[in-house]
């Protein structure tokens, strides 16, 4: 009998702070994703749709 086990990976939890051309925050978005990588992706698209017009950078904090 064989097993097929997956790794399963723990979420995380990630802070990203928008800040606007000046380094002023404007806004924290908290989320939980499995890798860094997702989070990045994450901020680059709500960055992209968002209705603050300001938000130009984010900074992401891993939380745990």
């Amino acid at each position: 009998m064989i097993i097929n086990k997956q790794k399963q990976n723990a979420m995380k939890t990630f802070r990203i702070e928008f800040q606007d051309k000046d380094g002023n925050e404007l806004f924290i978005k908290v989320i939980e994703e499995s890798h860094l990588s997702y989070a990045m992706i994450y901020a680059r698209n709500y960055l992209g749709t968002t209705t603050w017009g300001d938000a130009v950078n984010y900074v992401i904090t891993e939380l745990n």
